[in-house]
């Protein structure tokens, strides 16, 4: 496992207080699941409580039998080599903690329990995590299998058929998350329409796509410090190094051209900081999105006040005539909420995003629908006349994305919350 390039938080996590603290807290959340599963089936979902049921309840007594283990006297540590929290992991999970609760605190806005959404989003992390993972073993199946099968033509002196699971060498695809994260969404939306046949899978989406956002953006910030998604080499002055050791160095050295100056200054040459640039404009979106949100939030908040009759007693009673303008100003905004456009705003603005950046991505194993290389776009982004511009797996999936937000568009036109 190649150690993170930026390690920031990087925390060594051993011992038998380690492991009691996980089991124990392992053991709280799932004894939160039973719970649940209880209150759910008393409010009559019936299905919803006997499945979640099934699932938290065994790793209810596994974890707890673990964590009274621990006070053992002869307990045996199960993790027998220290646990790192790198900075990738910890910049993923800062992310998903800002992405739920920037959900959560507007999901009330919109008819939408906050308890519900977090459930949400915790499936969302797992089934997506499965999605990435799976999406990036099967773009390298070649390098997985050669690891298993033929260890020596990747570098390893034994086979390695368990390579496939070693998340903390790499390999989470971004596209991969989106698309099982799609099956979440359709399961969620389903159960929305049941309480409110009404439902919108846009008023959803809103929220999904203002979460996704930070969150996506914190993991780039994660995937720089581990040396992942490089780009391309450049002469200009926002390139940024790698040292001997990481991704970016063991595959330029294997470049005849590149080797020689590798070798003798043991990192590489200055390479485009892709992961920044993606990771800032995911933040600006998520800013435009928050701020849109929150303009909807207090049409939809004011509304509410006015359907009831404490808030028009304050309307007659309000004494200041400022105040009382101001008043009546927010009460007669009648503009329509449109659910849709923070969902098309996402996807159009990060779509736009990764086909640009992808023009200036050099990490290997990706797939293309063709390649084509374009001389004034390399001379613009400073890289390789050589590299190939277009058109990888990416940006025909980043031109699905902006497709598909001019339809999120389009629909939210003829919807209102």
């Amino acid at each position: 496992m190649y150690p993170d390039l930026l390690e920031i938080f990087g925390i060594t996590l051993h011992g038998v207080m380690f492991e009691r603290i996980l089991w124990g807290a392992g053991s709280l959340l799932m004894l939160w699941g039973v719970l649940s599963s209880i209150l759910i089936f008393l409010q009559g979902r019936r299905g919803e409580a006997v499945i979640q049921g099934v699932i938290v309840t065994p790793l209810l007594i596994w974890l707890f039998h673990a964590f009274l283990g621990t006070f053992a006297p002869d307990y045996v540590l199960t993790f027998r080599d220290p646990v790192v929290l790198h900075t990738y992991a910890f910049c993923i999970l800062v992310g998903i903690v800002f992405g739920i609760l920037s959900g959560m605190s507007f999901a009330p806005y919109r008819g939408i329990d906050r308890t519900w959404y977090a459930k949400l989003c915790l499936w969302f992390v797992l089934i997506g995590f499965v999605g990435a993972r799976a999406i990036h073993v099967l773009v390298d199946a070649p390098f997985y299998m050669a690891s298993c099968f033929e260890p020596a033509t990747v570098g390893l002196t034994a086979p390695d058929c368990l390579r496939v699971f070693r998340v903390s060498e790499g390999g989470l695809t971004f596209y991969g998350g989106v698309i099982a994260g799609f099956a979440v969404l359709i399961i969620g939306v389903l159960q929305l329409k049941k309480r409110r046949p009404r439902f919108s899978f846009l008023t959803l989406t809103d929220l999904l796509a203002m979460s996704l956002a930070v969150t996506h953006g914190f993991g780039r910030i994660g995937c720089l410090a581990a040396g992942c998604c490089w780009g391309a080499v450049t002469q200009s002055g926002f390139g940024i190094h790698y040292d001997h050791g990481s991704f970016a160095y063991n595959e330029l050295v294997k470049d005849p051209r590149l080797a020689p100056l590798l070798l003798e200054t043991h990192h590489t040459p200055a390479m485009h900081p892709t992961q920044i640039y993606e990771a800032c404009a995911e933040f600006l979106i998520f800013a435009i999105l928050f701020f849109i949100g929150y303009r909807q939030n207090k049409r939809l908040a004011g509304r509410l006040l006015n359907d009831t009759a404490d808030g028009a007693k304050r309307a007659r009673e309000a004494s200041d005539a400022d105040d009382k303008k101001a008043s009546d100003k927010d009460r007669h905004d009648v503009r329509p909420v449109r659910p849709g456009r923070m969902t098309a705003i996402w996807f159009i603005g990060y779509g736009f995003c990764r086909f640009v950046v992808e023009m200036m991505r050099d990490d290997t194993e990706r797939g293309y629908f063709f390649q084509k290389k374009i001389a004034f776009l390399n001379r613009l982004l400073n890289v390789d006349p050589d590299h190939v511009t277009v058109l990888t797996t990416s940006q025909g999936i980043a031109i699905f994305m902006v497709c598909f937000g001019m339809v999120c568009l389009a629909l939210s036109r003829r919807r209102e919350l």
